[in-house]
C-alpha cells in the first residue's frame, strides 16, 4: 500500500515533548485534569515542561488559549 491508500490513522505529535500520540491539548504535564487517576508525574519533569513553554512565546500563547477555552467550556 502506498501513503494515499494506507489505512493508518495519523496521530498528533506533542509540541512540547515531541512524542507522537498526544497533542498539546492533552499533555498531562501541563493539564492536570487530563491525567488518568493515579498517574503521578515528577516535579522535575513538570518544571522542565513549564520552563520550555515559558521560553517559547508561541507555546505560551497556545497553552493560554487552551486553558481559556477549557474554562469557558466548564462555565
Amino acid at each position: 500500500m502506498d501513503k494515499e491508500t494506507s489505512c493508518k490513522k495519523l496521530t498528533p505529535k506533542c509540541l512540547v515533548c515531541g512524542i507522537q500520540g498526544h497533542s498539546l491539548r492533552d499533555y498531562w504535564c501541563l493539564f492536570k485534569d487530563k491525567r488518568p487517576a493515579g498517574v503521578i508525574i515528577g516535579d522535575a519533569r513538570i518544571n522542565r515542561v513549564l520552563k520550555k513553554v515559558e521560553k517559547n512565546k508561541n507555546l505560551t500563547n497556545q497553552v493560554a488559549k487552551i486553558r481559556l477555552k477549557e474554562q469557558e467550556d466548564k462555565a
